[in-house]
């Protein structure tokens, strides 16, 4: 009786020792399922994040490029296929023109800023030379001329040099230069570093055809111009 007594109290035992390990492998099979699940829908979360933030950061980069080109030249807004939008503005602050874009997408933004120098919002002037011809001498046809100056010689020989002396009056007008230097060819017809003129030379003696050039510069850029005189009969 006592053996029987003992062999049902140990079946009990191994019968409730079983059901708690499988209540334990079942809650551990769970919660790591449950893990697993929650891990996976954060990282799907995340890599949408990082499309939706790509999205975000290259509509607002368009508003960038939008804005400071609406600094001088009216434009629409931009428009975008895959759902992003742009807000953007411009302003002047102190020394400075502030650029200032906000891209979104699905829920993602990013914002940038960009700052213009004042200094640089504005081109700088070119060179000009406004005026270039010559005058005075009534030989020359069509006085004044510029660029194609025909000289009457009196000689039907057009490849004799002119009779001396011959003074013509070269005269030119520039803007926005700081340097000037003119030239002949042949070579001490003509020289001159002033940045206007008249003045008075003497073409006497000289084959045809004779060159006048003037360049003209301020910062490194240049404006050039010529005049050649030819002779006629």
């Amino acid at each position: 009786m006592a053996i029987k007594l003992l062999r049902k109290l140990y079946s009990n035992e191994s019968g409730q020792s079983l059901l708690l390990s499988v209540m334990v492998i079942g809650g551990v099979l769970i919660g790591a399922t449950a893990i697993a699940g929650l891990l996976l829908k954060y990282q799907l979360r995340q890599t949408n994040d990082v499309v939706n933030s790509t999205k975000a950061f290259f509509a607002a980069d368009a508003g960038i490029e939008k804005e400071t080109y609406s600094i001088r030249n009216s434009v629409p807004p931009p428009s975008f296929s895959n759902g992003s939008s742009v807000t953007s503005s411009w302003a002047i602050v102190g020394q400075n023109i502030v650029v200032r874009s906000q891209g979104e997408s699905g829920g993602a933004v990013r914002a940038l800023e960009s700052y213009i120098s004042s200094a640089t919002s504005s081109p700088q002037p070119q060179p000009q030379i406004t005026q270039f011809d010559i005058s005075g001498n009534a030989n020359i046809v069509g006085s004044p001329c510029s660029g194609d100056c025909p000289f009457h010689t009196g000689n039907p020989d057009t490849t004799a040099p002119v009779a001396s002396p011959t003074n013509i009056t070269v005269s030119w007008t520039t803007s926005n230069v700081t340097t000037c230097a003119g030239s002949s060819n042949p070579v001490g017809v003509w020289s001159t570093t002033a940045l206007s003129g008249p003045q008075v030379i003497d073409i006497g003696a000289q084959n045809p055809p004779i060159t006048l050039s003037l360049i003209c510069s301020q910062g490194g850029v240049s404006a050039s111009t010529s005049t050649v005189i030819h002779f006629i009969p």
